[in-house]
């Protein structure tokens, strides 16, 4: 039985654009793992309110050569990230002004633009990185980043020790396994959250019919969570992890609700 929802359907009937699914931990996360930032694919990605921007894993296995000649023409800076901990460094690439990054989520048929892309780096990340840039100085090389950049990735370094002795437990240290998006894509739209689905709706293609017919809205996608959960069983275990998860609900203690629709 195929519950995928009709994308092109739901934006021209509704105006929905996209839409996040709330799993067992009451976070949000799209349903498709086929999501490229810039071609660049990230499986698991959460919505997030609070993220002023995107926040994305470093591709496992980067070859930094290509990568950064990729973005020779843009801006590339380390600065630090305000979603997770306070230490928490990240790559981030500004776009050219004429031309925005393009993204493409599996569950949407919207391509958005976004103006800057912004990856997590761990602490190995942030070592192969510093690596990288005194690689650059030592060939010649162009180097994507400027002093306070290396300083940047230096100060992380000496705060979580080095890659052999890092003292074990420290969160900002780990490797992020989903992405966020949040404002740099939201402010564009109206969301509407309501039992286990956010939903972002273009406010120039939105039609009153969905809120005059949610009930047949959401079951669309109650039933496709239905389904992703006995296929996908890894999703009701996904969490965000800016937090500490000793600090949140577990899952025994969230009461998550099923729906009956009667005609």
């Amino acid at each position: 039985m195929n519950t995928k929802p009709d994308y092109q359907e739901l934006k021209d009937k509704y105006g929905i654009v996209c839409y996040a699914l709330r799993n067992k931990k009451n976070r949000y996360f799209l349903p498709g793992k086929k999501n490229l930032f810039d071609n660049i694919e990230c499986e698991r990605v959460m919505f997030d309110t609070g993220c002023n921007s995107i926040l994305l894993p470093l591709p496992i296995n980067l070859n930094y050569e290509d990568f950064f000649l990729k973005y020779q023409n843009n801006s590339c800076s380390i600065s630090y990230s305000g979603t997770e901990s306070m230490s928490s460094p990240t790559l981030r690439i500004r776009a050219a002004t004429t031309t925005p990054f393009p993204s493409q989520l599996e569950n949407s048929v919207v391509t958005f633009s976004v103006t800057q892309l912004r990856f997590h780096l761990s602490l190995e990340e942030t070592q192969q990185l510093l690596n990288y840039s005194k690689s650059c100085e030592l060939q010649s090389k162009p180097n994507p980043f400027k002093t306070q950049d290396v300083k940047n990735l230096e100060d992380f370094l000496s705060i979580g020790g080095t890659l052999t002795n890092a003292a074990p437990g420290l969160k900002f240290g780990k490797r992020r396994n989903h992405g966020l998006i949040g404002q740099e894509i939201f402010q564009r739209f109206v969301i509407v959250q309501n039992s286990c689905v956010e939903i972002l709706i273009d406010p120039l293609l939105a039609k009153p019919s969905v809120f005059d017919h949610w009930s047949v809205v959401d079951k669309i996608f109650v039933e496709e969570l239905e389904e992703l959960l006995k296929t996908d069983l890894a999703f009701n275990d996904l969490e965000d992890e800016d937090h500490d998860e000793e600090n949140d609900l577990e899952s025994k203690d969230v009461r998550f609700i099923d729906f009956e629709y009667h005609d």
